[in-house]
């Protein structure tokens, strides 16, 4: 941390012994007088020995004359030999500790400035403020900000017309503790104070990127730039620095793209790197790729070759592929070399150039790390089939393209053959999971690294498969709990919905708990998965093609690819869920509780019987009936297709107490979902669910959040639903939150289109593809409902969900909970006797009406 103690301002609390040393007369034993300029203190401490008290003031002199040459070490030594001599009075010796204190601070030994000073202003009534600042900023140098902060502010209320850098040192502090709205209010008033101090700036720019608002950062370089205080390029650079390292890198690329086109910055070999590096992180693929052929044609890197390679590789441009990739090799790939002749060797089989495949493969078979993996290429080129099928993959290959949201400029980009979209190849690092999470914890250690997730081995004692899961961390208690008094300290891992929960509701609370990487899939789902990379396409937001069975897009290119990776993701072939719902109002007051019965057959993400989706356009068989009081309901069946393009969804309803079935338009979007008084529409069932038209999707990064997770003890059988319901909230008791990675996606409404919610942001764990936590808008802005789904991995069939999932509407207090499974049999999971037939709208109609 930088220097944050300003001493100039500390004069008004301790006379500056430099001064007094230029200034004073001193009386040493014998009462002769010296003055100033005669009066050298090192003889005068040889004359004086013997007699403590002259020894203790002259060695006082001779500090002041160490300060006097900026020697603030040697000055706190000198202070401590004059206290060592136990000469002086408590008033003078106590005077002398804080003079001591001061010089600690300047010399930047803060913890024996702490050890001096606190005792002190522990025993004084009114401690001077200006060394509550010094003690203050002492604790925030030690990383003790919680002690530091509290008298920051104290000196900052006790002194009229504070220094600017008191407010700085106290915005400083209150960062460390994680409060960045008051970072930022601080640094504010330091700014009215200071508006020259380019420093000011910068801090408020970090602090407002901290509180993951970079547009208030943007601002705030906007305004230097405005003051002259940002003329040069290297300031354009600091600042795009600055994004880059605290995680934004969209607001850093587009900052260095604007200098690079308006002339404000060179096209430097550094500042083209570096551009081609936020977009890279910001994973802007269609804007990475041209910024990498810059940056690598003026650094001549192998490592950006290598990097262009693998990303055009990742969209199906062969020839710039194996063009990126050639270079790369010819300039030494180094540890990435078997990598790299692996895609190298893909992408000249895909270019029908089986001979420089082979040469390509057999490269990579001299590399451990991609022997195997070669050795299969190779033997697969021998047979009889290479040729053939490359030759039917090729002509089989949609030219077709269709619109997908990007991010640049609220710009769309085409996705079809040779876009983000558009094909995969395999990744050259192996720090991901099967499903494309990142296989690493995160800096601080509190995201820990996956390791395979729950298997066998972690089941609860006596547990079976097919039983009700019981909670295989029964040992974990709270780490911390988050409350209204206390969120503040939290904000940066609070999602924005849980942030507007603690502002509405003083008594809401989180307890936080140890995070735990639990999610797993079966083996074929991640070799699907990775299968996937080669061949899953969007034609359009709502047509997916070329997957099968796995995750389309591990490594996804814009946010509909992720959005797709929520909807197909695997939950077992078949399922049978039996939960309640409830709609709470503001005063406590409950409707009924209604029970949903749902009958899903999944036929994608079916490992007994996987489809071809370019034979079967279908995703799903869904049928649900709603009963109340002992009497039938409301009954729904859908056929979900893959593709509506070609076939839109189709949908078949038995309202209550009607004898017959009726084939009703595709419906979804904002209407109404049954039984939920209107907080939920039909497209916030399983967190999303529908088409994706009325929207343009962004991926906004990914970010560190505290998530409902590992939600085993909510469904365990051991509380009624009754009791997770009260007013305002769902009872914290039993829940579990935990700090995972997620996929930030924005939805905002597309042009010519309507919803109610005129934006939505999405949170999806990096390990399930679940959304979790869910933001959505009106049309004004305002964040209006917030949904938050209790993830459950189900250990014993490898698939996650969220359940119990909870709709708050922030505007009237009112909150509708679905998915309780406390009161009814627990889901059943590939029923026998469950196929295509019981899904017939005939089939349906005779069982299900009266």
């Amino acid at each position: 941390m930088r220097r944050l103690v300003l001493f100039a301002c500390l004069a008004t609390a301790v006379p500056a012994l430099a001064q007094q040393y230029e200034s004073e007369s001193r009386v040493i034993s014998g009462g002769e007088a010296q003055s100033a300029q005669t009066y050298d203190a090192e003889i005068a401490l040889k004359q004086a020995k013997g007699n403590p008290y002259a020894e203790a003031m002259i060695l006082r002199d001779l500090a002041a004359k160490a300060q006097s040459e900026g020697n603030d070490k040697a000055a706190a030594q000198f202070l401590k030999q004059a206290l060592s001599k136990k000469a002086l009075s408590g008033f003078a010796a106590k005077e002398m500790q804080k003079e001591l204190a001061v010089m600690l601070a300047a010399a930047e030994d803060y913890p024996a400035v702490i050890r001096e000073l606190a005792p002190i202003l522990a025993s004084e009534k009114e401690p001077s403020p200006a060394l509550q600042l010094v003690l203050g900023g002492a604790y925030a140098q030690t990383g003790r900000f919680r002690e530091a902060l509290p008298l920051i502010e104290a000196a900052l209320k006790e002194t009229r017309d504070p220094p600017h850098d008191w407010y700085a040192l106290a915005a400083a502090a209150a960062a460390g503790l994680k409060r960045h709205a008051d970072a930022v209010r601080y640094i504010e008033k330091a700014l009215a104070a200071a508006p020259q101090q380019l420093a000011y700036w910068q801090q408020l720019a970090s602090y407002q990127i901290a509180r993951k608002d970079p547009a208030g950062a943007l601002a705030a370089m906007d305004l230097a730039f405005r003051m002259g205080l940002l003329e040069g390029a290297e300031d354009r650079m600091r600042f795009a620095q600055l994004f880059f390292a605290n995680g934004v890198p969209f607001e850093a690329a587009s900052l260095l793209q604007d200098g690079l086109q308006s002339g404000a910055l060179t096209r430097s070999p550094d500042t083209l790197e570096m551009l081609a590096a936020a977009w890279v992180a910001a994973r802007e693929h269609l804007l990475a790729i041209p910024a990498l052929e810059d940056a690598a044609a003026a650094t001549g890197k192998a490592s950006l070759y290598l990097q262009l390679g693998q990303l055009q590789f990742d969209r199906g441009d062969w020839d710039g592929a194996s063009r990126a990739l050639k270079i790369a090799l010819r300039k030494g790939a180094g540890r990435h070399a078997g990598a790299a002749h692996m895609m190298l060797g893909v992408t000249l089989y895909q270019q029908q150039d089986f001979s420089g495949a082979r040469q390509a493969f057999s490269a990579a078979s001299e590399f451990k790390s991609s022997a195997d993996s070669a050795a299969q290429w190779i033997a697969y080129l021998d047979s009889g089939l290479a040729r053939e099928n490359a030759v039917r993959m090729a002509a089989a290959r949609p030219q077709d393209a269709g619109e997908i949201s990007g991010r640049f400029q609220g710009a769309r980009v085409q996705a079809g053959r040779g876009d983000a979209a558009a094909t995969r190849g395999p990744r050259a690092s192996s720090g991901f999971t099967p499903v494309g999470a990142e296989r690493p914890g995160n800096a601080d250690g509190r995201i820990p690294a996956w390791t395979g997730g729950l298997d066998e081995d972690d089941w609860p004692a006596g547990f079976a498969v097919g039983q009700r899961l019981s909670d295989p961390f029964p040992g974990d208690r709270p780490l911390y709990e988050i409350t209204a008094d206390n969120w503040r300290e939290h904000e940066a891992d609070l999602s924005m919905g849980h942030r507007a929960m603690f502002q509405k509701y003083p008594d809401y609370r989180m307890p936080v708990f140890e995070s735990r990487r639990s999610v797993a899939y079966p083996q074929a789902i991640y070799d699907a998965t990775q299968a996937n990379r080669g061949r899953a396409k969007l034609l359009g937001s709502d047509a997916l093609t070329g997957a099968k069975l796995g995750f389309p897009f591990p490594s996804p290119g814009n946010g509909v690819e992720v959005m797709w990776n929520h909807r197909v993701r695997y939950r077992g072939d078949a399922m049978v869920f039996n939960t309640r719902q409830v709609l709470v109002l503001q005063d406590g007051t409950m409707s009924e509780q209604f029970r949903q019965t749902e009958r899903v057959l999944y036929r994608y993400a079916n490992i007994a019987d996987p489809i071809d989706l370019s034979r079967d356009n279908v995703l799903l068989y869904y049928l649900t009936n709603f009963s109340g009081s002992g009497n039938m309901g409301f009954t729904a069946l859908v056929h979900e297709s893959a593709n509506q393009m070609e076939r839109e969804r189709s949908i078949w309803v038995i309202p209550p107490g009607v004898s017959k079935m009726f084939r009703i338009p595709p419906v979804g979007y904002d209407n109404p979902f049954p039984g939920s008084g209107g907080v939920a529409f039909v497209d916030m069932v399983d967190m999303y669910n529908g088409a994706f038209d009325r929207y343009d999707w962004k991926i906004l990064g990914k970010r560190n959040v505290l998530l409902p997770y590992n939600a085993y003890r909510l469904n365990d059988g051991k509380m009624a639903n009754a009791d997770l319901l009260q007013p305002k909230f769902m009872t914290p008791d039993n829940a579990r939150y935990e700090l995972h990675r997620v996929w930030l996606v924005e939805a905002n409404e597309r042009g010519g289109k309507r919803h109610s919610f005129g934006a939505r942001r999405f949170y999806l764990d990096e390990d399930s593809w679940n959304i979790v936590l869910v933001e959505n808008y009106d049309r004004k802005g305002q964040l209006w409902r917030f949904q938050e789904g209790h993830l459950t991995p189900m250990y014993d069939r490898k698939w996650t969900n969220t359940m119990p999932v909870v709709t708050y509407d922030l505007k009237d207090g009112r909150y509708f909970i679905n998915r309780m499974t406390n009161d009814d049999a627990w889901p059943k999971v590939d029923p026998e006797r469950m196929d295509e037939r019981e899904f017939n709208p005939a089939a349906v109609k005779n069982k299900y009406s009266r």
